[in-house]
């Protein structure tokens, strides 16, 4: 459970982080009005459209007034909070796509999804640990690819070594919650929520360890646990820039 809810949480924090930076480049963006770019999207994607139209059909109380009151004229704002996390994971990667925003956590995000969404189902994810996929960066199902760049983004991490790091990301939940991990980083801009995020993670690792003994005999938790504790600590070390911002730990 704790686990679960630190991933729904950073989960959230990269999803509004997301939209949060999407309406600022918008805003700044003198090729766009935030109306055509959401019927071209509409157009490419039907089933978006579709979901969209069951929503209005259905009447669902948490959304149904917004939708009804924009359904003919959508903006970018008031359309991103529409949709779900999956839904807006494609429109911002139209977006980027569209208008050539250099963005270095697309290959991220899926993965993101992925995992997310095991979180809120309340899916037994220790339970997947010894999955592993037989080929590198090889697609082997619809659920998951190995990301070449979050595989480079782990090796340079000083204390994991090559063998660990090639055995351990082809197993889905722990390259997901490393994918998770990286793209929090890099899109949540407060330090104040870096921070307490990290140091709920390291609560958590310290909780595994003390009481390591119901893990005695199997040796795949117990080094699950000793490398997400080393992707953890490259995190928090460096969450803070300067001097000042470490004197607030």
């Amino acid at each position: 459970m704790h686990l679960r809810k630190i991933i729904l949480n950073m989960s959230l924090n990269i999803e509004h982080s997301l939209k949060v930076q999407l309406n600022r480049h918008f805003s700044e963006n003198t090729q766009e009005d935030g109306y055509n770019i959401v019927r071209r999207f509409l157009d490419k994607h039907e089933k978006i459209q579709d979901n969209i139209n069951y929503k209005i059909r259905t009447n669902s109380p948490y959304n149904c007034d917004l939708l009804k009151k924009y359904i003919r004229n959508f903006a970018l704002w008031n359309f991103v909070e529409l949709l779900s996390f999956g839904e807006f994971i494609t429109f911002y990667k139209y977006y980027c796509d569209l208008y050539e925003k250099n963005n270095d956590i697309l290959s991220l995000l899926l993965p993101v999804k992925f995992i997310r969404n095991a979180a809120a189902h309340n899916n037994c994810l220790i339970n997947s640990l010894k999955r592993q996929i037989k080929h590198e960066y090889v697609k082997v199902n619809s659920d998951f690819n190995l990301s070449k760049k979050l595989n480079t983004m782990v090796s340079k991490i000083p204390k994991i070594n090559p063998d660990s790091r090639i055995k351990k990301m082809k197993i889905p939940v722990i390259h997901d919650f490393a994918a998770l991990l990286f793209a929090f980083d890099k899109v949540v801009d407060s330090k104040s929520i870096k921070h307490y995020t990290y140091q709920s993670l390291i609560v958590m690792i310290e909780r595994f360890n003390r009481n390591i003994d119901y893990f005695s005999k199997n040796d795949i938790i117990k080094s699950t646990i000793n490398f997400l504790a080393k992707v953890v600590d490259n995190f928090d070390y460096f969450a803070y820039n300067d001097i000042n911002d470490q004197k607030l730990k």
